[in-house]
């Protein structure tokens, strides 16, 4: 458990909306602990992809993202992460 608790510090987990002809250049750009989730929005031709990013990284990222074609991002503290 403390393990979990350790590795969630300095990681916020990304979440946003990806037209579907931005995804590739979205997921190209995007780290993740193991791999981004990515799940369908209902009726609508886009993604939702989900990501834990090293906190440092953010300001950079969220520039790189945005300009992909990345809509709607959100940015939350994560409590723990369990392994």
């Amino acid at each position: 458990m403390l393990r979990g608790v350790k590795s969630s510090v300095n990681r916020k987990l990304v979440l946003m909306n990806v037209p579907m002809e931005a995804l590739d250049k979205v997921l190209s750009i995007l780290p993740a602990m193991e791999g981004p989730t990515v799940a369908d929005i209902a009726n609508k031709p886009f993604k939702e992809v989900i990501s834990v990013v090293p906190d440092d990284e953010l300001p950079s990222l969220l520039v790189k993202l945005k300009s992909a074609g990345a809509k709607d991002i959100l940015v939350m503290s994560i409590e723990k992460v369990i392994t």
